[in-house]
């Protein structure tokens, strides 16, 4: 896959998740199985048409589509996004309610 293939704003994911930073993201766009390297290959929630990997499962407006950020929710944020934000914070020192 050629990395300008990705709308580079397609990026980051409902819950602000920003896919740029992503390994399996990153395997996908570096080619990674073709260095001999076993990962799995992602390009992210919104070219898979995914409405959240994260949270989808558990929040009715990403299910019915009636939002498209969780920053458009009266919720937010929600429990469950600043508990996979505050994880999010300690691995990679990014935060997905400031990217939102």
């Amino acid at each position: 896959m050629k990395k300008d293939s990705i709308d580079k704003t397609d990026l980051i994911a409902p819950c602000g998740m920003n896919c740029a930073i992503c390994g399996s993201y990153l395997s996908l766009i570096n080619d990674i199985k073709n260095k001999g390297i076993r990962i799995p290959y992602c390009s992210g929630c919104r070219p898979r048409n995914k409405k959240c990997a994260f949270l989808k499962k558990r929040c009715e407006f990403l299910i019915n589509g009636n939002i498209r950020f969780c920053y458009e929710c009266d919720k937010f944020p929600c429990d469950n996004l600043e508990r996979i934000d505050k994880r999010y914070q300690s691995f990679y020192r990014m935060s997905m309610i400031e990217n939102l």
